[in-house]
């Protein structure tokens, strides 16, 4: 059996979400923004998720990466990383091969993440009598050079996101189709 947790805490520098072997995604949640032991965006020991972005570093013990960062809330939509954020408990948390699971305790909403060789899959299980939202957060974690997004129509989004870290040129385009329809904010 695979545990994909090991090496998540201490100094490993891994991180427990969804990947498939020579994909183009690597889907987990973003639970530290700053310091060499969450250089992967994840810690074991964190109890806070700031969201799910789509490219992580496993094992290289240098920060990069976390870029497009998608966290669902409910209400009325926070745009600062310290008030969308949410708690989570590790009993609530499961990973395996290819998938993970949470649920945000802020908000009440279960999170599921999969990935393809090309494509990361979110399912977000919201509450029925509250305001769904999902903040797409171009600015998170690096230094961001660049950043565009533009909604294509009701189902869909696009965008580009330029950012230095560890990489002086990291250059990620993306492409997000959902399944309700969207109602931009401003």
């Amino acid at each position: 059996m695979v545990n994909p947790f090991i090496g998540t805490g201490g100094h490993g520098h891994t991180y427990p979400g969804a990947v498939m072997p020579f994909g183009m995604v690597q889907l987990s949640p973003d639970t530290r923004l700053e310091g060499w032991d969450g250089c992967s965006g994840y810690h074991y020991t964190d109890t806070v998720v700031y969201g799910f972005s789509h490219t992580h570093l496993s094992g290289t013990g240098i920060p990069d990466y976390c870029d497009v960062l998608f966290m669902p809330t409910t209400g009325e939509p926070q745009f600062k990383n310290t008030e969308y954020r949410s708690g989570f408990k590790k009993k609530n948390e499961i990973a395996t091969p290819g998938y993970y699971k949470t649920l945000l305790d802020k908000y009440n909403i279960g999170v599921e993440l999969t990935a393809t060789t090309r494509v990361g899959v979110h399912r977000y299980s919201y509450p029925s009598t509250e305001k769904a939202n999902i903040i797409i957060d171009l600015q998170h974690r690096d230094e961001v050079l660049d950043s565009w997004i533009e909604v294509v129509n009701d189902h869909e989004v696009r965008g580009y996101r330029k950012s230095k870290s560890w990489a002086n040129n990291q250059q990620v385009y993306f492409y997000a189709k959902f399944s309700k329809h969207l109602k931009p904010m401003g």
